[in-house]
């Protein structure tokens, strides 16, 4: 193992959430918008932002009413471990596995059993079995649950075809059993405990990476293997395309990935392709418009905006989080502190 160090390559690139037997997780104590940011401190979720759909305080969250709202506590029913924010909606992960979500509802994003207009207050997900991960992007979101199996619930209103459930969908293989054995779960897409990757949803864009774009169009709980990478580190996804850090710490991209890192990722690319300008990547993060990596270098972005910051070798070595949001980019660790950037 190189210089950044095992422990820390580990926490960084397997999922974020409350843990498990499977994999060593770090929890995903910041999310942040283009309009919100909300951070989990001592159990605890506290917001800030503007208020208006997908904000968690029923006093000051309507659509016609939009101001900016200093930080406080979100009321919650338990500890709170994680948190997620989606496009006008957000989950958290509570220390005993329940999820709650609030926002917008009319693409089933909080998963309650209904598409309706919503909650300003906090509502339960009526998940098969506890969560140990969450994920988030757009109006999807994905769980780990505790039997290392998938859930997705939420969809996307430009893909062609999307028809999504208002309740938790169980990801499954092509014969139809959940798939389990998974180590870490992002929105369609999964590493399982042997470091294979799944993937699943709309295939417009050729995400899928098994055939050539739009052969499966219709969003699908059904995985397919990606067959040509092995030993995979993380995964991210932008919703019409996917990245991974692969066993040499090189990116690898395709689908409709908002460009790339040397603008070579065109759309529609159904095969995995190295980022060729990507060296010792450690962390990775996407958002519907592009990607971010920590790699040998500092910092770097693609998609809506290019960007790159330099950083010393112990502040990656020690950059714990890397959060991505419509406009912003933070990596977060403890010597480090928190460093945001526009994007």
């Amino acid at each position: 193992m190189s210089r950044w160090g095992r422990a820390a390559l580990a926490t960084l690139l397997i999922g974020c959430g409350v843990g498990g037997r499977a994999s060593v997780v770090s929890p995903c104590t910041l999310a942040i918008t283009a309009e919100r940011r909300c951070e989990v401190r001592e159990g605890a979720l506290f917001c800030a932002g503007v208020s208006g759909v997908g904000w968690p305080y029923p006093e000051d969250a309507t659509v016609s009413a939009r101001r900016r709202v200093a930080e406080r506590r979100v009321a919650l029913r338990g500890e709170v471990v994680a948190v997620t924010l989606g496009e006008r909606h957000g989950c958290a992960l509570l220390a005993d596995g329940g999820v709650q979500c609030w926002g917008d509802n009319s693409l089933g994003q909080l998963g309650s059993g209904v598409c309706d207009a919503g909650a300003l207050a906090p509502r339960a997900v009526a998940l098969p079995a506890g969560a140990k991960t969450l994920a988030s992007l757009g109006g999807r979101t994905c769980a780990l649950l505790e039997d290392d199996t998938a859930v997705c619930w939420g969809g996307v209103d430009h893909l062609p075809g999307a028809r999504w459930p208002c309740r938790p969908r169980r990801v499954r293989d092509a014969e139809g059993r959940p798939l389990g054995a998974l180590a870490q779960v992002e929105v369609d897409a999964a590493i399982d405990q042997e470091g294979r990757l799944w993937v699943w949803g709309s295939d417009f864009f050729g995400q899928i990476s098994q055939s050539e774009p739009g052969a499966r169009r219709a969003p699908s709980f059904e995985a397919a293997r990606v067959a040509e990478l092995r030993d995979v580190r993380a995964v991210a996804s932008t919703g019409t395309g996917t990245c991974v850090i692969d066993a040499r710490r090189r990116v690898q991209c395709w689908g409709l990935t908002v460009g790339s890192a040397e603008r070579s990722a065109a759309a529609g690319v159904p095969r995995p392709r190295v980022l060729s300008d990507v060296h010792g990547a450690v962390a990775l993060s996407c958002d519907v418009t592009g990607c971010c990596v920590v790699d040998g270098e500092g910092l770097r972005c693609w998609g809506a905006r290019e960007l790159r910051v330099p950083l010393r070798a112990a502040e990656v070595d020690d950059a714990l989080e890397l959060r991505l949001g419509e406009g912003r980019v933070c990596v977060r660790g403890a010597r480090l502190g928190e460093r945001c950037e526009a994007r």
